[in-house]
């Protein structure tokens, strides 16, 4: 199982990135027997080979463990907000969050 790229420019890639979340992985599974042994291709050029099909699998992402605010949240489950203004709090570059601190 391989995570996909990571790409900066998606706002849901660097939001699991900076507070963890679920990242939707490729995974090649084997067909199995009702006894769950696995299944060969009988005939044609893969002959012999074992049978298999592609699959989706929700993986988790601890991130960077940074805790975001409630008012972060986006439509989408465990995605948060990551514009401008957000990623300055997390920097510390906003006084805001200064004055949250104290």
């Amino acid at each position: 199982m391989n995570l996909p790229t990571f790409n900066i420019k998606s706002t849901n890639h660097l939001s699991i990135l900076l507070f963890g979340g679920y990242v939707e992985v490729d995974q090649i599974d084997f067909i199995l027997d009702e006894d769950g042994k696995p299944l060969y291709v009988k005939s044609g050029p893969k002959k012999g080979e074992l049978r298999i099909k592609k699959t989706k699998k929700l993986v988790y992402v601890n991130g960077l463990g940074l805790y975001p605010q409630p008012d972060w949240k986006t439509k989408k489950e465990g995605i948060f907000q990551v514009n401008n203004k957000v990623l300055s709090l997390i920097a510390g570059q906003n006084e805001e969050l200064e004055d949250e601190r104290d």
